[in-house]
């Protein structure tokens, strides 16, 4: 077994308990008991179905995906994480170029030095400094095999990549979380390394009575080996419509998410712009 096959399989292990950080908290907590380590935590899982994607990187022009997030805020800083199970019920529709089942996902933890030191850090808009942010990058795509065959490029279908820096949060109003993070990110198939810029946010506003959330993250990074820079951010705005059926508010949401990237994937000028249907729960 090659080192990058082991180390995915080891991140499969780990994802039912692990969590995630650096990228909007959920929109409900359950907080913990007082003196535990872990100060509250966060879980959700989301249908996204998109309608606009470019083949040969989705099987068919429409693509469905299920989201499973947890985050978490413990007596040292956070933990965030995410897996993206795509190609459920449109795996090889629509004919060639054909994809299999992907899976992708990213670990994220962060070191605060408010909590580790005990004395809040306050600076302006600053209201915390990380003295660690790592990010770790796993998947397995049927689809770039798609994309090799159609550009030429020989992107493995196991991605491994692993990202570390510092981050600040800030103290922005009206803003639930506002982060930026700066990386050194490697790809470990590619040749070299280059640098990441990720921002996450979320604001929750209500008009006529209905409570909405607008969160989402924005990726800025380098060019690296004979990968082109990109940019990636894929924005949402939800609706909370748990508290509107059941009575019961921060539960269900129903929105849209729109994912926008540039040389996707590190090829140049090959972009996308996706809108999404988005259904979101949290337990």
């Amino acid at each position: 077994m090659k080192l990058r096959d082991a180390a995915f399989a080891s991140f499969l292990l780990l994802a039912p308990s692990a969590l995630r950080a650096g990228e909007p908290m959920a929109a409900d907590t359950a907080s913990a008991p007082s003196g535990s380590f872990f100060q509250f935590t966060s879980t959700s899982l989301s249908y996204l179905y998109g309608f606009n994607w470019d083949t040969p990187f989705a099987p068919a022009s429409d693509r469905d995906i299920i989201t499973l997030e947890h985050f978490n805020a413990n007596r040292f800083g956070d933990f965030f994480l995410f897996v993206d199970f795509i190609n459920l019920t449109t795996e090889n529709r629509g004919g060639p170029p054909d994809s299999g089942f992907d899976i992708y996902g990213e670990a994220s933890p962060r070191l605060s030095l408010g909590k580790i030191t005990g004395r809040p850090v306050k600076f302006g808009i600053i209201k915390d400094f990380y003295l660690y942010s790592g990010t770790y990058e796993f998947g397995r795509s049927k689809s770039l095999d798609n994309i090799n065959n159609e550009f030429g490029t020989n992107i493995d279908t196991t991605q491994l990549r692993q990202l570390h820096g510092v981050a600040v949060d800030l103290d922005l109003p009206g803003f639930n979380v506002a982060t930026i993070n700066a990386y050194w990110r490697d790809d470990l198939d590619v040749s070299g390394s280059t640098w990441q810029i990720t921002a996450a946010w979320e604001v929750p506003f209500t008009i006529a009575d209905f409570d909405f959330v607008f969160k989402g993250f924005a990726d800025v990074a380098g060019s690296e080996g004979a990968l082109e820079a990109q940019f990636h951010t894929s924005p949402q705005l939800v609706v909370d419509i748990g508290d509107k059926l059941f009575g019961r508010k921060k539960t269900l949401y129903f929105g849209t998410e729109v994912d926008v990237w540039w040389n996707e994937y590190g090829i140049k000028d090959q972009d996308d712009i996706v809108p999404q249907l988005l259904l979101q729960a949290y337990f």
